[in-house]
């Protein structure tokens, strides 16, 4: 990797908001962390303290570096004033930062480069202050009525929360928005995205960073990390895990300490590529030189680090820095000041670097500020690049009794606890590392330099950009549970869309009045895409059965979908895989604040109400209202939302090594996620990446904030652009793929799904296209079919279809290009939305159709579409590729809640011919074959065939049973097949065959039913033979074999080795016709009459379908003919059919 110059630097860490008063607060050995106090908790604190470790609903310690006297302008940033007014502090000290950091790099206000400058952003997923705000008064009106009815006084209320300013409905979005409020608020690039690695996150961004550096995607970077989550719910967290100092002070580094102190605040760089800073004469305050990412992979314990990938992250950096760790000054450690991580720390920096005959210098700066969690990185960084311009490393304070590890190569001589000069080892190059190493076996290790590094000033040729190829997949949406599931939902053009579970939503479902004050008009919950249940492999998955129904549902799901991906694609253990996930905070975990409340609340509110109870009476009323919200929180579940610990558990179950991490951009997460993966694959930083995204939308709190943001659709669930459709429908679930190098797949054997070619982010919907187009080297008329996004937001749906028809624009080959959105089946999955619209994309391109839009009926707008090349197929249809194409193209489109678009071109391997699929077997379809001597002994085999399927708890398997008993007496007089879905159709057709069978005896003639059930009393007998007839011409009709390509995908191959494919693509406009609005009775009556009417199109598609149904025929069933017939017109089909005539297209 090209050397990374950073050329800007801010920060606002506890008492110190700028890096100057971080610097003389270093030098002067002060402690900035202090007790929480009202303005952090919002209430008096003490309500939540107890000493008592592992005392429900109460930390035992409220000690915390945080903010404090920070001030804010908000008018000096290109978004409303009112608008940042009301967003929380996690997004105030971004804007802060990055302005800062920005004005130090000396670029602010060259809006040129600030164009191409990007930034990502180290972020908690936890609550803060303010989305709390937003969600509490659902709470509360929800348990009001049952409280007062406890009480018998129907006027009680509970004590609101304390609140300063009215909170925007976008401090909901946690976890993905503050990158894009700052890109937006400095007019930045569409390059925007949180990240949330744990303590690692910092130099997770910097990593993702430099990438889009490397690949020329961006001139400039802003990169960092933020720690500003609700004071009291990490409190709550640390206090959970048993994780605090129990003395208050934090003490890195020192035998006696016993845990840390968090903290608050947020630091940045501004990073260009180090030629290009040389050249345009930026300050260069140090240079990136190597940064090891790593995952712990099969560790002791999520929460517990591991010596063998904190190694490997320090292998890694070093590798990439070509230096050797002898010549490292100074080394900042990640010691956060537990027993535990600071002494495996240190071993683990004995055991690489004495490897190396390297013992370098020691410190950290968390004693002086606590532990800044996500931000903590950017403290040591900030901190290590102070020193190199001082010449001066600050003391590491509180360490009274120092460290060592166990041989001793780190001795409390090498920790610096009086200020120290830098070391002078004969060279004009000072270099430093920096460690982090979070929950979740993240580990992270960054080397920089200063002084004067590489006189060459010519910038690196960007990292090409190398084709990566899906080649695993899993999905979990509605109830679609499997990718099997899913395929067949969109082949078949099948909708979720079912009533709100019961107990979802906890009661609050039936609280009218609440409902419609949020949005929902008719205040009822809508029908959704809900997921009703799911379980989980517990031992597979290793998670402890007594946990399961306390965790994080997101994350049992998304394991759940993960390992099935991996499994798909047959990825080893131990390999250097990166691990992905698309994800917004779980929502629903605000019901553990409004839990810890609810005990002063009740207080407050008998209060003001002048009501008395008796202690006993409180404490129980405390108790039962409390669990009402939500049961007692345990560690498990603590844990279970850290939102990387997702990552984690994907990389612990499959022992994968590489960086693991969540990332968040609202809905184009996943497809930004899909960019990474591409770089980090191009880059060879991996072999692999897991790439996975969930969001459980249907949940009460995503359902009721969205609604105030949009419509709920009240009309028919279809794609958005319906004329019956008015709103956005409610979805939920999980995906998850795995990519390689195209060429790698290749090498080994892999089925390949689909490649990606191109994924562009821009302003507007054309540019996005336009720039995807370039990328893959493709013209629009190209892409065949267009999966959109279709969100059902009025404003979002006009912006979209403008630009598609600006992109897609007519090219006089009529109805060329198909469009659907995998909405119309689950719904709008959000954060997770990108995922389902790549694996339906990519489903549809390696089973080869067009897949169905239900209950489409027209566009609200049709004639902005006259002209268009859009239609939409209503139902699935066989894919062709088009005359002088190599392979089958699609697109996908996506639009953000920052209105930033994307557009991601997808296209099918062709070289795989091979594609497995279970359509066919997993049709809900069932044939029993039974046979026997003689009429009585046909109905004695039908009552315990009736009794077989009566009892079968599996169909599929007994009915592979029956056959096998069949084929056992196969010399047997006859024979009898009962057909049907299930046990109440082969039931009904057992009773109907009782009847049947003895009229067919009576008179001669054969029993059948439309099903399929059949039985002739004339059998033919053993030497009986099989002939093929081809009928005359004129046996064509609108739609024939539509679905035969799908239960035989061989089809397609056997068309192009006997020449008949183009042929075949030729009349598939004439056999499914293509329309943008759906099609009437009528329309569909005079385009049969129009094919009656053309003989060259009848006498091809003819042929073609003969040929198919030969093939399936011979080769499938295996009903191979002892002669063939072919009469009229129907000899040309019998001898292309049969391959005499081989070369149709030829003549």
């Amino acid at each position: 990797m090209e050397k990374i110059a950073i050329i800007g630097l801010s920060s606002l860490f506890p008492d110190a908001k700028n890096p100057d008063e971080f610097w003389q607060n270093l030098v002067s050995q002060k402690d900035a962390t202090s007790s929480a106090t009202i303005a952090e908790i919002g209430v008096d604190p003490t309500i939540f303290y107890n000493p008592v470790k592992g005392t429900a609903d109460k930390t035992y310690s409220l000690k915390g570096g945080y903010i404090r006297d920070f001030e804010f302008d908000a008018s000096e940033y290109n978004l409303p004033s009112e608008l940042i007014a009301g967003l929380d502090d996690s997004f105030k000290w971004s804007l802060y930062a990055a302005k800062q950091a920005i004005k130090n790099s000396g670029y602010w206000g060259k809006q040129n480069l600030l164009a191409k400058c990007g930034v990502i952003l180290g972020n908690l997923s936890f609550p803060t202050r303010l989305s709390h705000q937003l969600f509490s008064p659902i709470y509360q009106q929800a348990i009001a009525p049952a409280i007062q009815e406890l009480l018998q006084h129907e006027n009680f209320d509970l004590a609101g929360l304390p609140t300063t300013t009215k909170a925007s409905v976008y401090n909901a979005m946690i976890s993905g928005l503050p990158a894009s409020i700052v890109a937006q608020a400095l007019s930045l690039s569409r390059i925007n995205l949180c990240l949330d690695a744990a303590c690692s996150s910092s130099f997770y961004a910097i990593k993702l960073a430099s990438h889009y550096l490397s690949s020329h995607k961006a001139d400039m970077m802003l990169a960092g990390a933020i720690s500003c989550a609700d004071s009291l719910f990490v409190r709550m967290l640390f206090s959970g895990v048993q994780g605090f100092a129990e003395d208050g002070t934090s003490r890195p580094l020192d035998k006696t300490s016993r845990g840390l102190i968090p903290g608050d605040g947020v630091g940045m760089v501004v990073l260009k590529r180090y030629a290009d800073a040389v050249r345009d004469g930026d300050n260069i305050l140090a240079t990136i030189c190597g940064n090891g990412l790593s995952n712990d992979g099969k560790g002791k314990h999520l929460l517990s680090p591991n010596t063998k990938g904190q190694v490997l992250a320090f292998e890694r950096a070093y590798k990439e820095a070509q230096i050797s760790p002898q010549s490292i000054d100074y080394l900042e450690c990640h010691a956060t000041g537990t027993l535990l991580g600071d002494t495996t720390e240190l071993n683990s920096i004995a055991t690489f670097f004495g490897q190396h005959q390297a013992s370098p210098l020691v410190g950290s700066a968390k004693a002086n500020v606590g532990h800044l969690l996500t931000a903590a990185g950017m403290v040591g960084l900030t901190k290590v690049i102070l020193s190199m311009s001082q010449n001066l490393i600050p003391p590491t304070i509180n360490v009274d009794v120092p460290l060592a590890s166990d041989n001793n190569v780190i001795s409390s001589d090498n920790i610096v606890r009086t200020a120290t000069a830098w070391p002078q080892n004969n060279t004009s190059i000072k270099r430093a590392a920096i460690s982090a190493f979070g929950f979740g076996g993240t580990n992270s290790h960054l080397i920089i330099e200063q002084g004067n590094t590489a006189p060459d000033i010519n910038s690196d040729a960007p990292v090409e950009q190398a084709k990566v190829a899906i080649v695993g997949m899993d999905a979990f949406f509605g109830g679609c549970n499997g990718l099997d599931a899913f395929e067949r939902s969109i082949y078949e053009g099948k909708q979720h869309f079912i009533p709100l579970p019961s107990s979802r939503w906890q009661g609050i479902d039936e609280q009218t009045d609440l409902l419609q004050e949020y949005g929902l008009a008719d205040g009822k919950p809508p029908i959704g895409a809900y997921i009703q249940d799911f379980d989980i492999d517990t031992l597979a998955c290793k998670v402890p059965p007594n946990e399961v129904e306390k965790l994080n549902p997101q994350q049992l799901l998304l394991l759940k979908v993960a390992n099935r991906a991996v499994k798909d694609a047959g990825l080893k253990e131990g390999g250097n895989v990166a691990v992905i996930v698309a994800a917004e905070t779980e929502l629903s975990v605000h019901q553990l604040q409004q839990r810890w409340d609810l005990s002063w609340q009740v207080k407050e509110g008998l209060l003001e109400d002048n009501i008395s109870l008796p202690d006993a009476e409180l404490s129980q009323l405390e108790n039962v209202v409390k669990d009402s919200i939500h049961h007692p929180v345990e560690t498990s579940e603590y844990v279970s939302h850290i939102a990387n610990i997702m990552a984690g558990r994907i990389s612990a179950l499959w022992n994968f090594t590489g960086p693991a991490f969540t990332m968040t951009a609202g809905e184009n997460s996943a497809l930004k996620a899909l960019e990474v993966a591409q770089m980090l694959l191009a880059s060879g930083e991996v072999e692999a990446v897991v790439l996975g995204a969930i969001d459980l939308a249907g949940g009460v709190e995503n359902v009721l904030l969205r609604s105030q943001l949009a419509k709920i659709n009240q009309g028919i669930n279809t794609l958005s652009f319906d004329e019956n459709a008015d709103g956005w429908m409610v979805g939920e679930g999980a995906g998850a793929i795995v990519l390689k190098r195209h060429d790698t797949a290749q090498q080994e054997n892999h089925k390949i799904y689909a490649v990606l070619d191109a994924v562009s982010f821009a302003a507007a919907a054309n540019d996005a296209c336009q720039q995807a187009f370039d990328i893959a080297k493709i013209q629009p008329q190209e892409v065949n079919y267009v999966e959109v996004f279709g969100s059902g937001i009025s404003q979002q749906d006009e912006a979209e279809v403008t630009g598609l028809l600006q992109a897609y624009p007519q090219t006089g080959n009529g109805l060329q290009c198909a469009i659907g959105s995998v909405k119309a089946n689950i719904g709008h999955t959000y954060t997770a939305s990108g995922i389902a619209s790549l694996i339906k994309t990519a489903l549809c391109l390696y089973y080869r159709y067009i897949p169905a839009t239900p209950k489409w009926s027209g566009a609200k707008t049709p004639q902005k579409w006259s002209g268009s090349p859009f239609y939409v197929a209503t139902e699935s249809r066989p894919w062709f590729v088009d005359k002088g194409g190599t392979r089958r193209i699609a697109a996908i489109n996506s639009i953000g809640i920052d209105e930033t678009y994307a557009h991601v071109i997808l296209s099918e391997d062709p070289d795989q011919e091979e594609r497995d699929s279970r359509y066919l077997q997993q049709m809900p379809f069932h044939l029993f074959p039974v046979a026997a001597e003689s009429q009585n002994n046909l109905q004695e085999v039908l009552n315990s065939l009736e009794k077989t399927i009566a009892d079968s708890s599996c169909l599929s398997t007994t009915a592979s049973q029956t056959f096998t008993t069949f084929k056992e007496h196969s010399d047997s007089k006859y024979a009898l097949t009962i057909t049907g879905r299930n046990k109440k159709e082969l039931l009904k057709q057992i009773d109907a065959a009782r009847k049947g069978v003895n009229t067919a005896f009576e008179k001669g003639t054969d029993w059948l039913t439309p099903l399929g059930s059949y039985f002739t009393a004339k059998p033919l007998g053993k030497t009986a033979s099989v002939a093929y007839v081809y009928p005359a011409a004129v046996n064509s009709y609108i739609g024939i074999g539509r679905t035969v390509f799908r239960l035989f995908p061989k089809v397609f191959e056997d068309l192009k080795s006997n020449n008949l494919y183009n042929r075949a693509a030729d009349v598939e406009k004439l056999v499914y016709p293509r329309s943008f609005p759906k099609l009437a009775t009528r329309q569909l009556e005079t385009l049969e009459k129009e094919l009656l009417d053309d003989s060259l199109g009848m006498f091809e598609s003819e042929i073609a379908f003969a040929r198919y149904m030969t093939a399936i025929f011979r080769d499938d069933f295996q009903v191979k003919p002892k002669c063939v017939f072919g009469y009229s017109l129907g000899e040309t089909s019998m001898m292309v059919a049969q391959g005499v005539w081989s070369d149709f297209e030829g003549g």
